[in-house]
């Protein structure tokens, strides 16, 4: 009970730190990409 409690609350908190983490490095790399692509032009 104990262990999936920690369990379940562990992933929540990965899931949010991934959620955050995962937005700014896709909008980083979406701003990188469109810069090369206007560059490439």
């Amino acid at each position: 009970m104990t262990l999936k409690h920690d369990f379940l609350t562990r992933s929540k908190s990965y899931i949010s730190f991934y959620a955050i983490f995962g937005y700014e490095w896709t909008s980083l790399v979406f701003q990188l990409g469109s810069r090369l692509l206007l560059l490439i032009r």
